[in-house]
């Protein structure tokens, strides 16, 4: 509406009076509309802010059932998705904000200081009004000649004054309300335009990024709608078929069943018609054990299933006691026989050098095959060139159950390091957040974590940080050895030098949010914000990391790396030695670890055209020979003299190293990677050399001999050289081989022969044979 013309208030027409009356009224409906927006806007808010934490719950959920996952592209896109609702939120968050500062908490001041005195201002406009209405009567009610005429009339000119001064000044607020609505509370309105305008095209983009994913996702998605489907009717047509069987063909004793006419024609048992399972077993199904107790007989049922020279049963529900952890026996010592000589019917034995373990199948037939299955086993793993499993020549527990029951368990030696990794200063809490228990672990920068932050490690990526559980996964003792020497305390030396040295910094704490823990961490060791950099050119920090690994020193060494040293730097003056040659050739197996950790390149050449394995291979360090073809090394690269790491191992007659060479080489022939080998190979060498002891137990087994030895599978072997057939080399001759080999290897630890053969001696504990034997029967084996 239009302002109020000051020059009305002179006159006080009724006319005027209405125009004022008009402006009252829209202040007062101002005044309305203000408060209703404002109490819907902070109730708005309100809801925001809880909606905006109930979504990142949801985020940190979907970021949880990621994990879940076993498929990658699943998981990096669900993790895509929650880092991008968690960025929508923190977006929200500060959209939600403005909101309080750019609008509700300017608008209530403007009601405040603005609206509000209006009010005051009236009512002395009103007062003035009536005081100068009164004053006019009092002074026409005189009479002529009144002596107090004069002073009334004095009395009504300042009562108009003063009515015509509160009457400007109020006509003067309506104006100037009228004014500020137009242009200052509109700008308060146009400002939360503009922010959430921002916080909706910003959220666009977040959610925009990720449509590479989800249009990888729907086609995964269809891909597994397709199998879904093709296996649902599967499962329907079994379905049916098991329906549709009868009562007879799940008899427990078909010879006890009634002559039926159904009975001749009877179809296979339920076992029979059981899908085949895809790893190697030749039998299973459920038999009830006798349990060894001496006050009463009991017997319980257990499935047992036959996974190669092994014999493993368990229970088929939540395995919560100690009792029904699986448990295995190795059948190569084992002798089956049925026996009558309990009160049960189709009972049979399984005696091995620990126990008799007494069985009972449903049906002769049953107990028949089972005993002819295992008996098959037992001449099996005779036979077999494989060594005896690390899960024991008898029974043994905690068996990882995961894909064909691999060792996985861990040692109890190296059970006692990764206690000295948790017992060490610093490692009681989280290395960025302070969480006291941390069981999480960063290898490849040293660190202990809590379960939030290794999520949050574990999504920077492996070239950042390699996170491993300290209580779920199989360690490698050099791995663990890498934790000893670094630890939370030295690492946090190098990527919080700033912080420890007085920087004033937002540190997390384990309260804070997963958003606020991302960032810090991010700043940490991405992009390194409270490292301590030195003004030292590249050249300079690539070669300080060279010699941090010439001298071991993994803190400087991790030091130099986060300062952004090339792990694959080549020192021009050591003949192009990358750190990796250097570690090699000192057998210096903790720091190769570390390197292999931090994802150095492993075929890498030096000044001869030598790689990592060339040298490995040259200094008979089976185990990293082994570790460096775990990690992909290249076995066909030969040097400038067209040598290849077999060439030279065989040339300087280092049998572990060739015998090594030689299985990879055949693994590879004969299997499309070694996680599919099936016989003796390098799987099984992995175990050989890295878990020396497996080797000497093996001595005494009683192993036949083997049909064909591919240790000496390879053309221009010495054996075949010589005319000797490959099936002449027995297990013994192949122990002796490996043990001589390794006895060589070890003598080389120190000048000091005699504490030498006793460290040898307790380790194997088998007594040694003398030096000149020894190396006569090294000399014997590689002629």
């Amino acid at each position: 509406m239009p302002s109020v013309d000051l020059k009305g208030c002179e006159e006080d027409s009724p006319e005027f009076r209405k125009r004022l009356n008009a402006a009252e009224d829209a202040v007062a409906t101002m005044e309305n509309s203000i408060k209703n927006l404002v109490k819907l806007a902070r109730a708005g808010n309100d809801l925001a802010i809880e909606h905006s934490n109930k979504q990142k719950q949801f985020a940190e959920e979907l970021d949880n059932f990621a994990h879940l996952q076993e498929d990658p592209i699943v998981e990096m896109a669900l993790q895509k998705f929650s880092r991008a609702l968690q960025e929508v939120e923190n977006h929200r968050s500060m959209f939600q904000s403005h909101i309080i500062d750019m609008f509700i908490e300017p608008l209530e001041r403007f009601a405040k200081d603005d609206i509000l005195p209006t009010k005051d201002i009236k009512k002395r406009f009103e007062k003035s009004s009536d005081e100068s209405d009164q004053a006019l009567s009092r002074y026409m009610a005189k009479r002529p000649k009144d002596p107090t005429l004069v002073e009334s009339a004095k009395e009504l000119a300042d009562a108009r004054k003063e009515f015509h001064v509160r009457y400007l000044e109020y006509a003067l607020k309506l104006n100037d309300l009228q004014a500020k609505k137009k242009f200052e509370f509109m700008e308060y309105v146009l400002a939360l335009m503009y922010t959430g305008s921002a916080f909706y095209h910003q959220s666009y983009e977040i959610l925009k990024d990720l449509e590479p994913y989800m249009r990888d996702l729907t086609g995964l998605l269809q891909d597994s709608r397709q199998r879904y489907n093709e296996e649902s009717q599967e499962a329907r047509n079994f379905q049916e078929f098991c329906t549709q069987r009868t009562s007879q063909e799940y008899h427990p004793s078909p010879e006890l069943q009634l002559p039926t006419s159904a009975t001749s024609s009877v179809p296979p048992s339920p076992t029979s018609q059981k899908p085949k399972m895809t790893t190697a077993i030749t039998k299973s199904g459920y038999l009830y054990k006798k349990n060894s107790t001496r006050v009463m007989q009991s017997w319980t049922r257990r499935y047992f299933f036959i996974d190669g020279e092994q014999l493993v049963y368990t229970t088929r529900g939540r395995t919560v006691k100690e009792e029904d952890q699986p448990n295995a026996i190795n059948l190569r010592l084992c002798t089956i026989k049925p026996t009558d000589s309990y009160d049960r019917r189709f009972c049979f034995e399984v005696i091995s050098p620990m126990r008799i373990l007494v069985l009972q199948a449903e049906n002769e037939s049953d107990m028949v095959d089972w005993v002819q299955r295992l008996k098959n086993a037992s001449q099996a793993a005779l036979n077999s060139d494989k060594l005896p499993s690390p899960r024991g020549l008898g029974d043994t527990k905690d068996i990882r159950r995961d894909e064909a029951y691999q060792p996985m368990t861990i040692s109890e030696n190296d059970k006692q390091l990764l206690k000295l990794v948790r017992e060490m200063a610093g490692n009681d809490q989280c290395a960025d957040c302070q969480a006291t228990e941390p069981q999480w672990a960063s290898i490849n920068i040293g660190t202990i974590l809590c379960i939030e932050c290794s999520g949050i490690h574990r999504s920077l990526g492996v070239h950042v940080s390699k996170v491993r559980s300290l209580t779920l996964d199989k360690w490698e003792p050099e791995s663990i050895e890498v934790m000893l020497r670094l630890g939370n305390m030295r690492t946090n030396s190098i990527f919080e030098a700033k912080i420890q040295a007085g920087e004033a910094v937002n540190a997390i704490t384990p309260d804070s949010t997963r958003a606020e823990k991302e960032a810090w961490i991010t700043d940490k060791y991405v992009k390194k914000k409270f490292i301590k950099t030195e003004k030292n050119s590249i050249e300079t920090i690539n070669l300080a990391l060279w010699n941090a690994v010439n001298d071991s020193d993994l803190y400087e060494a991790l030091r130099n790396l986060a300062f952004g040293a090339d792990v694959n730097y080549k020192n021009e003056n050591k003949n192009s030695f990358t750190a990796l040659h250097q570690a090699i050739s000192q057998d210096d197996d903790i720091t190769v670890e570390f390197l292999l950790q931090w994802l150095c390149d492993v075929n890498a050449v030096d000044g001869n055209g030598w790689t990592g394995l060339h040298h490995a291979a040259a200094a008979n360090n089976v185990r990293l020979v082994l570790t460096l073809l775990k990690r992909q090394a290249k076995v066909d690269v030969s040097d400038y003299k067209h040598k290849t790491p077999l060439d030279i191992a065989v040339e300087r007659q280092h049998v572990q190293s060739v015998t090594a060479l030689r299985l990879f080489a055949f693994d590879k022939q004969h299997n499309s990677s070694p996680s599919n080998s099936s016989d003796f190979g390098f799987r099984e060498a992995m175990t050989s050399f890295s878990q020396p002891h497996h080797i000497y137990n093996r001595q005494g087994s009683g192993a036949s001999h083997s049909s064909f030895d591919v240790r000496t599978a390879s053309l221009g072997s010495p054996l075949a050289a010589s005319g000797r057939s490959v099936a002449e080399l027995h297990d013994d001759q192949n122990w002796q081989l490996l043990q001589r080999s390794s006895f060589e290897s070890s003598r080389r630890i120190s000048k000091d022969g005699d504490e030498v053969d006793r460290l040898i001696e307790n380790r194997l504990s088998v007594p040694l044979l003398s030096k000149s034997k020894s190396h006569e029967g090294l000399s014997s084996a590689l002629l």
